[in-house]
Order: C-alpha cells, then structure tokens, then sequence
C-alpha cells in the first residue's frame, strides 16, 4: 500500500499551485557531481529551443516547467493530491481547464445556479424548466403542445422532477457558453465541414489551413466554463435524485430539442432507441446501454446518463459512435453510482474530449473498462476524464487513452482505491511502433503528446496534459512503447 501512485506526463503540463523546493531523494545531485556538474549545469534552453520553432498552442506550464525541470516532481504530486483530494465534478473540470492555460472557476465566489435552485421550488418546476428549454432553443410550443406537455410532467413526482429540472436549467446555462464558444468558429467560410470532419488525431501529410484557423478561434475558456456549469448542476441534482429513487416507478420519455429525456424503470432496463438522448436517468436493475452519455457534434451538444443503482453494462461496438462520457464539439457526461459495471467501446468514450468535454463518474464497484482508443481520460483541444471512487477495477486499452493530453487537451484518470490492473494492449499489434512494430505504439498511462511537423511543412503543434492517478491499493501496469509518465 502507499499514498498514492502518480503517473504524469508534459508534452506540455502547468499547474497553479506552489510547489516545495526541490530535494534531491533521488541522488541526482550526488551523480551530477561526479561529473564534476551542477542542476544549473544541466538545464534545457527554452530561447534556443524556440529557434526551431513549433511553438503554436503551447502551455505556460510546459514553459514554467522546462524553465526549471527540477520542479516537475513537486508540482506533479500537488496534481496528484489536488486531483484526489477534490469532492466535485465542477472542482476538477476547472483543475483540468487551467492546466491548459484556458481555465475558469465556476462557483468558487458566485453560484450560478442559484436563480435556478430556487425556480425548482416553484410548483411545476419540471414543465417550467422544459418550457423554458423549448423556448430559449427558440422552438416556443403551441398551446396544445403545453397543455400536454403540462399533463406528461405533472405525473413526474415533484421530488423526481426538482433534480431534473435543475439539470435542465444547468443545460441552458452551458449551452450559453457553448454557443459564444462557437460563435468565431461559426462565422468561417467552411464551418459546417471544419465542425463535421474535426480529426481526432494529427493530419497525414499537411496542415489543413482552415482547421487549424478553427483551432485558434474556438473559444475555449467559453466552453470549458458551460461545462463546469453544467457538471455543477449534476453534482446538486445528484443526491436528490438518490433520495428520490424510490418514487421513480413509471418510465417516461420527453420530447425536447436538445434529444430524448427519459426516466428509466427500477427494473432491468435497455436503453438503444435510435434518438439521441439528451438526459436518461434510471433508477435501478441490471440495465444496458448501447449509447447515450455523448455528444457528437453542434446538433447533439450535450448527452447525459445517471445510473442509480444496479450491475450494468455499457456496450457500444460502432467506431464512430460517441458515447458514455464523449463530449465532440459538446458535453457527455456519464454518472453510475452504484454497482459492478461494464464499459465497452472502440473509440471515444469513457472520459474523452474532442473539442469538447468528455466525463465519466462511476462512485462505486468492481469495474472494467475497455476502449480501443481516445479514451479513459483522454482530451484532444478538450477535456477527458474517467473518475472511478473505489473497487477492484481493470482498464483495458490500445492507444490515446489512461490519461492522455494532446494539443490543447488534458486527459486524466484518477482511481481512488481498490487493486487495480491498468493495461494498454502489447500483444495484438494493431499501432505499430515506429521504434519497433513488434510493439504497439501505447501513448497512454499518463501521456502527453504533440504534433512533429518540423520535417514535413513546419506546422507542428504542442502537446497536452496527461495524468494517471491512483490512490492506493496494489496496483498492475503494462503497455508498449510510450507510456507510463512519458511525452513526445
């Protein structure tokens, strides 16, 4: 047993606290001189470094750091510890936005939610907070629309409709953000393209002149706030609906122009409608879910599940969907609370952010977890993150994933306790290293990565943040090449 297992990596990294002076534990300074050097002997050239340029999106921290490398092992565990140490999806979201110099910190002085928390004592929140969702995506409802829709949530008990409502009103508070976020991107030539064909990995050959002008006037401090918003009104909605859970006897499906919100049985439940689901909150049983929790694009920007209770499985085999706390170009969240689960998924999923925010929240259980890329906690120009609070759990992964940071993105994953088995696959060699194709190319268990374009058209691009944190039990770790706290 030990404290907690940290494994970081800066292809670009900053943090916001102080760190302790360095001390040498490691004997550095002892090696040093029998070199007959110094640490101020041994330190990087960040000027001359600059001469070879591929600096665009770099991070102050990567700067701070490389300045003086000797800090790096004070400032990793004030990451570790801060990261542990925190109670609330909001708290870490804004963590994670400033390490990537684009942060905020919603609700630590005001409370943005508070005019909604006191609408959802009205009577009729939940109908209130739907009119209001229809009417401010501007699709007012007809009357006869109201008065139906007055019936359908007027059979929601009011204990299960406050939490709702407040989620609904967070939606509406983070998709403000979300649109000025977009707003510059919106007004480029090729926007609709730029948005729909985002890669999630570097380009091929050459700079895609407008996509990288995209990625320079996305608003992501905007965006980065509506998450935290939005994250704030689940950690507030989520004990009501704890306590509420018994009166959640009759599933019932809304209609509104974000997608589907349903409430779900006490029993076993399937959730694969074809419609994308904004909100599905299930109270209980051994359910399956074949999508949900994600956000592919503008038209869908937020995708929601809160599972109560129960041994569940999340199960999604297309590569191309975006699901179970994938946030593209919008928000996935995904919350379990309670139960033995199952997370399977090719790619995008279980904490992953492309151009968006990505969360998954599992509070308790034995868990496994498998993706084969982008995922557990990886962000590219966005936030991942995969927060699991305790159990024996098993990570399973190929390539991008377990805490990976790319350009403008800061991917963690953080386990607090349990024996825990961390593994990215070495044996079926589907990303061949280039070191040597007897292995896969890893980038995952803390890694930060950045785009290498000196020797082909100069465009390179800097890297991200990527953190594993566990925080105690007796722990396996295995990957290929590139993994384990490293950066490129």
């Amino acid at each position: 047993m030990r404290a907690f297992r940290f494994v970081f990596f800066l292809a670009a990294v900053a943090l916001f606290a102080a760190a302790a002076p360095y001390e040498d534990t490691s004997g550095f300074d002892r090696a040093a001189a029998a070199a007959g050097l110094t640490r101020d002997d041994l330190r990087l050239d960040l000027p001359g470094m600059r001469l070879y340029g591929g600096g665009e999106f770099v991070l102050p921290l990567f700067e701070s750091l490389i300045d003086d490398p000797y800090r790096i092992p004070a400032y990793a565990e004030a990451v570790a510890r801060g990261a542990l140490e925190r109670e609330t999806l909001v708290r870490q979201l804004s963590a994670m936005s400033l390490l990537v110099a684009e942060g905020s910190r919603r609700s630590w002085l005001e409370q943005p939610l508070d005019d909604a928390k006191q609408r959802i004592e009205e009577p009729d929140a939940l109908f209130t907070a739907l009119v209001a969702l229809w009417e401010e995506r501007g699709q007012p409802l007809s009357d006869h629309a109201r008065n139906a829709l007055r019936d359908e949530a007027g059979a929601v008990p009011a204990a299960v409709g406050k939490p709702l409502a407040l989620i609904i009103y967070g939606a509406l508070l983070a998709l403000e953000w979300y649109d000025e976020a977009l707003a510059p991107v919106r007004r480029l030539p090729d926007a609709e393209r730029l948005l729909a064909d985002f890669p999630d990995f570097y380009p091929e050959d050459r700079a895609d002149t407008p996509m990288y002008e995209m990625l320079r006037v996305l608003n992501y401090r905007f965006l980065f706030a509506g998450a935290q918003d939005l994250a704030d009104a689940l950690d507030q909605a989520l004990p009501l609906l704890q306590v509420a859970r018994a009166e959640m006897t009759t599933p019932v499906v809304f209609e509104t122009p974000l997608g589907q919100l349903v409430l779900g049985s006490p029993g076993t439940d399937t959730h694969d409608a074809d419609a994308h689901a904004f909100l599905v909150v299930d109270p209980g049983g051994d359910d399956r879910y074949a999508r949900g929790a994600g956000a592919p694009g503008p038209t869908a920007p937020i995708g929601i599940i809160i599972d109560l209770t129960g041994d569940d499985r999340y199960l999604t085999e297309a590569d191309d969907e975006y699901a179970f706390g994938s946030g593209r170009f919008g928000y996935g969240f995904l919350i379990d609370v309670e139960g033995n689960d199952y997370y399977s998924a090719v790619k995008h999923a279980q904490g992953s952010g492309i151009g968006g925010v990505g969360v998954l929240l599992d509070l308790a259980g034995d868990d496994e977890y498998r993706v084969t890329e982008h995922g557990q906690g990886a962000g590219t120009f966005g936030l991942g993150l995969l927060w699991d609070r305790g159990g024996d759990d098993s990570y399973f992964c190929y390539h991008l994933s377990q805490g990976y940071g790319s350009t403008k993105g800061c991917g963690f994953l953080i386990d607090h306790a349990g024996n825990d088995r961390y593994e990215a696959n070495d044996e079926d060699i589907k990303y061949p290293a280039a070191q040597s194709a007897e292995h896969n190319s890893s980038l995952s268990q803390g890694f930060g990565f950045g785009l290498r374009a000196d020797y082909r058209d100069g465009h390179s691009l800097a890297g991200g943040v990527g953190a594993l944190i566990d925080g105690a039990g007796d722990d396996a770790y295995a990957c290929g090449i590139f993994g384990q706290g490293a950066g490129y």
